[in-house]
């Protein structure tokens, strides 16, 4: 989610970066974060499956989205009115139905009791005040660097606030951040500046 807020907020200085003499298709960058986010949770859905033994429905769910993701392209492309964007579209219909089928699948071996307070308002909500931050942090620093200059620091700056916001949020539970390289350290510190108790 942090990923995909990020490129949506810097979709023009991304492209302007990669391809200064093409940067069309801010438009098509921002739909397709999306698509990334549904990929990345297929990756971690996929993963439980596999270790369950569950190998074919992953491959399976995705064989449904390719035909249909097939089928939309056909479709939608060809209409004039929506055009590239129709490429867009499709994936997300494909990545987002292999992953609701591949979830389906895994709920039923282990019984997912997702919190969805800490699993998704507090990761959306922090993305969003992220976002907000790196597109207003680019718009001040274009004003005296580079574009190029003006993206990394405000994607840098974005990082170091998510990073920020994870904590003071409590989206990690004190396990949760034992298992990041020094995290017992890290840990005592959080509860030195009373994030943790």
């Amino acid at each position: 989610m942090p990923c995909a807020t990020g490129l949506a907020a810097l979709a023009n200085p991304i492209l302007k970066m990669i391809y200064p003499s093409a940067p069309d298709g801010a438009a098509i960058l921002i739909g397709s974060t999306i698509t990334m986010i549904f990929v990345s949770l297929n990756y971690v859905v996929n993963g439980g499956l596999y270790g369950f033994g569950k190998i074919y429905i992953p491959a399976i769910a995705l064989a449904v989205g390719g035909v249909i993701k097939l089928a939309l392209n056909v479709i939608l492309i060809s209409n004039p009115k929506i055009n590239i964007y129709g490429a867009v579209i499709s994936s997300i219909i494909c990545q987002g139905l292999s992953f609701f089928i591949c979830l389906h699948y895994l709920n039923k071996q282990i019984k997912l009791e997702l919190n969805l307070k800490n699993h998704l308002l507090k990761p959306i909500f922090a993305s969003v005040i992220m976002g907000a931050i790196v597109y207003l942090m680019y718009y001040m620093l274009i004003n005296i660097t580079s574009n190029s200059i003006s993206t990394i620091v405000s994607i840098c700056i974005g990082i170091i606030i998510y990073v920020i916001l994870i904590f003071i949020m409590k989206m990690l539970n004190k396990e949760d951040i034992y298992m990041i390289p020094f995290g017992t350290k890290l840990y005592k510190i959080l509860v030195k500046l009373k994030i943790y108790e």
